[in-house]
């Protein structure tokens, strides 16, 4: 995960999602599947902005689409697209308790995200994932996609 803003250098080392979809449309001979899904995706970041150092959290909810196409019986293709909100929450790690305000504002994040899915059990399917979001804070987020499918 890669996230930037507008003040200070910005370093991710980790995130994680959790998202919750549900089927909404099942179109064209049942190749494509649409889900209406709520994201929510924290990163832990380190900041420097005028010789300060923070860590902390920026936390990212999102609402969106899904659309899902069989490229054969158990691969398909992915591709969303979601809007939400980005919240973060800074510690001071220099000594000094106040952080400044213009680092911890909310702002909206637009995302776009596409990849691959293998349906390895009737329910269980594995695969990678690029979101890229726009807004508040800049990010990029490449990973391992494990869907469970009720």
């Amino acid at each position: 995960m890669k996230t930037t803003a507008s003040k200070g250098s910005w370093n991710s080392s980790s995130t994680g999602d959790l998202e919750l979809g549900h089927k909404v449309l099942k179109a064209y001979q049942g190749k494509y599947d649409i889900f209406g899904t709520l994201r929510y995706r924290p990163s832990d970041v380190t900041v420097t902005s005028e010789a300060r150092n923070y860590r902390g959290v920026v936390e990212t909810f999102l609402v969106g689409g899904k659309g899902q196409m069989e490229i054969s019986p158990k691969l398909f293709a992915v591709a969303s697209g979601e809007l939400g909100l980005a919240k973060v929450h800074l510690r001071s790690i220099d000594g000094i308790p106040n952080v400044d305000g213009a680092l911890e504002k909310s702002g909206v994040d637009l995302t776009i995200g596409g990849g691959v899915s293998y349906l390895v059990l009737d329910k269980i399917a594995v695969g990678t994932q690029l979101h890229l979001g726009l807004g508040t804070y800049k990010s990029t987020q490449f990973g391992v996609d494990l869907r469970f499918l009720l």
